[in-house]
C-alpha cells in the first residue's frame, strides 16, 4: 500500500496561537467558588501539672546523679559541696592544690577565698542533717583552753539535744561523715559551728584562765624562771660580791682595774653591735635557690602580729600579708589585739578578706606585747613561728627562705620533744 506521507496536511487555523487552550479544573465547585482558607498551625497543648512535676523530678534526679559521680572523685571532706552551689571545677582544682601542698582540701578552699567558712560549715551541717549554731550558747564546765579549741569539740549545758558543739577539720570531717552514714543516731546530739565561732565561745568561757596564763603562766610553772618576784637572794649576794671585788681591786691597783673594766665594757659594746649587724651581713644573704624557695614547702608556718592602737597601719599590713608567697593552706596568721582596742578591731573587720584570725587578749596586767603573744601562743599551729611588728613589710619570699634555711640547718640534728606551748609562755623580763 502506498504511504500517505506525501499527502498534503491540512493547514492550521490562522488564529491558532491566540486561541486559549481549555484547562481541566478538578476542584469541586464549592471549593473553587469559596475563598482560600489560611492554614494555621494547631496550638500545642500545655503539659499537665503532673507531667511538669515528672519532668522536674527527672531533671533533679539527673543533676543529683551527676553531682554524686563528681563527688565520688573528690576528697570526702569537700565532696558534699557539689550539692550546695559550689562548682565542680573549683572543687577539683582545690583537691589538686591540696595534694600538691600536702594539705587537706577543706583548708585550701577558705584559704584561697573560694568559699566562706560560714557557708562551708552550714553546708556540712545541712548535708549531715545536724543543727548549726551561730549564736551564743552556754558551754559546759569541762571546757578547757586551748584543748577544746584544738579538739574542735565542747560540751553544752542547758539543753539535752544537742549536747556537744563541734567544728571538725580535715580528717575529722571525713570520720564524722562516715559515722553519720553508718548510724546517724550516734551523732544526733551534735551541733556544728565554724572554728572561728567555737574559738570565740571558748575564749569567752575561759576568760579568767586565759588572762592568768598569759600574765602568770611561767611564774606558776617555775618561779625561778620568772622575774615577777625580782632578784633572788643568791643574785643579791652575787652582785654584792662582784661590786666589793671591783672596789677592792680599784683600791689596790687603780690603773690596771680601770683598764680591765674599760676593756670588758668595750667588748660588751662590740658584741652588741655585732649582734645587731649580723642579720644584715652578706653571709645571711645567700642565693634564694639555696633555701629551696622554688619548691613547695610542706611545713605549716605561723605569723603572729601584735597590734595596739595601730588602725591606720592595718591596710598596709594586710597588703603585705597578701603578698607573701607561701601556700595559703599552710600559712597560719594570728592578729593579736587588746580588748579595749576597738579601733584596730574595726579596721581588721572592715577588710574584704582577712588573711588570718583575730585573737583578742583579755584585759589584764602587765599591758605589754609579751603578754599579748602569750595569749596567742597556745593557738599556734605552725612548725615555724614568725613574729612581725605592725609596721613591718616583709619580703614576699621571706617565709619560704626562713623555712627552707631552718630545714637545712636542722638536717641531721637529733629531734628533741619540746614542751607544750601552753606551759612555756614568754616573759616580760
Amino acid at each position: 500500500m502506498p504511504s500517505n506521507n506525501n499527502q498534503p496536511q491540512p493547514a492550521p487555523p490562522e488564529n491558532w496561537a491566540s486561541e486559549a487552550v481549555p484547562r481541566l479544573d478538578l476542584r469541586r465547585k464549592s471549593e473553587a467558588s469559596s475563598p482560600p482558607v489560611e492554614r494555621r498551625a494547631s496550638p500545642r497543648l500545655d503539659p499537665s501539672p503532673k507531667a511538669q512535676l515528672r519532668s522536674t523530678v527527672i531533671a533533679w534526679q539527673n543533676a543529683r546523679a551527676a553531682s554524686a559521680r563528681v563527688a565520688q572523685n573528690l576528697p570526702a571532706e569537700i565532696g558534699f559541696l557539689v550539692h550546695y552551689g559550689i562548682a565542680s571545677g573549683i572543687l577539683v582544682a582545690a583537691a589538686a592544690k591540696a595534694r600538691a601542698q600536702g594539705a587537706t582540701a577543706d583548708a585550701v578552699l577558705p584559704a584561697e577565698g573560694k568559699i566562706s567558712e560560714d557557708h562551708f560549715y552550714r553546708s556540712l551541717a545541712r548535708h549531715l542533717r545536724l543543727a548549726f549554731v551561730d549564736g551564743h550558747v552556754t558551754l559546759g564546765p569541762a571546757t578547757r583552753y586551748p584543748q577544746s579549741i584544738r579538739a574542735g569539740l565542747v560540751p553544752l549545758v542547758g539543753c539535752k539535744r544537742p549536747a556537744f558543739l563541734g567544728a571538725p577539720r580535715g580528717k575529722a570531717i571525713v570520720h564524722l561523715i562516715a559515722a553519720v552514714r553508718r548510724n546517724g543516731a550516734l551523732c544526733a546530739g551534735l551541733a556544728l559551728t565554724t572554728p572561728t565561732h567555737l574559738m570565740e565561745l571558748v575564749r569567752a568561757a575561759c576568760r579568767e584562765e586565759i588572762s592568768h596564763a598569759a600574765s602568770l603562766g611561767l611564774w606558776s610553772l617555775d618561779p625561778v624562771l620568772c622575774a615577777k618576784d625580782g632578784a633572788s637572794v643568791r643574785q643579791w649576794y652575787g652582785g654584792l660580791a662582784i661590786a666589793m671585788s671591783i672596789a677592792l681591786c680599784q683600791l689596790m691597783a687603780p690603773a690596771a682595774t680601770s683598764a680591765a673594766c674599760g676593756m670588758l665594757l668595750s667588748l660588751a659594746f662590740i658584741a652588741v653591735i655585732w649582734l645587731r649587724l649580723r642579720p644584715a651581713s652578706p653571709v645571711s644573704a645567700r642565693p634564694r635557690r639555696d633555701f629551696g624557695v622554688s619548691k613547695t614547702s610542706n611545713c605549716r608556718s605561723t605569723i603572729v602580729i601584735a597590734l595596739y592602737r595601730e588602725a591606720r597601719i592595718v591596710p598596709q599590713l594586710l597588703a603585705a600579708m597578701d603578698r607573701i608567697d607561701y601556700p595559703r593552706a599552710k600559712l597560719d596568721v594570728k592578729f593579736v589585739i587588746e580588748e579595749d582596742d576597738e579601733e584596730t578591731l574595726g579596721a581588721l573587720m572592715q577588710a574584704a578578706r582577712l588573711p588570718g584570725e583575730v585573737v583578742v587578749a583579755p584585759a589584764g596586767t602587765p599591758h605589754t606585747k609579751p603578754r599579748a603573744l602569750n595569749v596567742a601562743l597556745p593557738l599556734l599551729r605552725g612548725q615555724f613561728v614568725v613574729v612581725f611588728d605592725a609596721e613591718d613589710v616583709p619580703d614576699p619570699l621571706q617565709i619560704k627562705m626562713a623555712a627552707g634555711g631552718s630545714r637545712r640547718l636542722l638536717r641531721g640534728l637529733p629531734v628533741c620533744r619540746h614542751a607544750s606551748p601552753s606551759t612555756t609562755p614568754a616573759t616580760d623580763g
